[in-house]
């Protein structure tokens, strides 16, 4: 897009601001300035330490017991309590409200 807004310029034979506006231009209506509103809080979510240990270490238990092969069926709500280790249900909501409120 820069490389777009440049040659645009070039070809006009002008670097000034009104040239290079089709920069701006471009940006609105490319996915990068949606995106970048849309993720604008990510960062929120993304702080938060037991999303990088405790949720990695639950879903690899889940995922595990879930699908061992000994025999039982199983049920995706008791393998759920019985993989979120140290995650309290309170932590979970917590995380789950400041996800929800910020993605």
């Amino acid at each position: 897009m820069a490389a777009e807004a440049v040659t645009k310029a070039h070809d006009l034979g002008k670097y000034d601001e009104e040239s290079l506006s089709v920069y701006t231009k471009l940006l609105e209506e490319s996915f990068v300035l949606k995106e970048l509103k849309t993720f604008k809080n990510a960062h929120k979510v993304l702080i938060e330490p037991r999303l990088y240990s405790d949720y990695v270490r639950m879903i690899n238990n889940l995922l595990r017991r879930y699908f061992e092969v000994d025999g039982t069926p199983k049920k995706i709500g008791s393998t759920f309590l019985e993989s979120k280790g140290k995650l309290t249900l309170i932590d979970l909501a917590k995380d789950a409200i400041r996800l929800v409120m910020n993605l």
